[in-house]
């Protein structure tokens, strides 16, 4: 009988020592997982940031081709109306 109890004594030793790594490995994955999430999320927060100077940096530039593009077509009109007001040489042409 003293076998039986010391072989169900070993037998719980063996279970707890199981749920102990068990736990273990659960905490230990929870702490990766956390840790992970905290780096995805300052890595999130850096590409908000680059991808908001990335648009702003891009409507500066596409303000700046349209005010262009405004000021050629301002002075090509400019030019139009000057010629129109002498007399319209540019449809004489020809």
């Amino acid at each position: 009988m003293a076998a039986f109890t010391e072989s169900f004594y070993r037998l719980r030793q063996d279970c707890d020592r199981s749920q102990q790594r068990r736990q273990q490995l659960i905490d230990d994955i929870r702490a990766d997982v956390a840790a992970k999430a905290q780096q995805t999320a300052a890595q999130l927060t850096a590409q908000s940031q680059q991808r908001r100077a990335e648009f702003t940096a891009m409507m500066a530039s596409l303000k700046d081709t349209l005010g262009a593009q405004a000021a050629r077509t301002r002075q090509q009109l400019a030019d139009l109306a000057a010629d129109l007001r002498k007399g319209g040489a540019v449809f004489h042409r020809g």
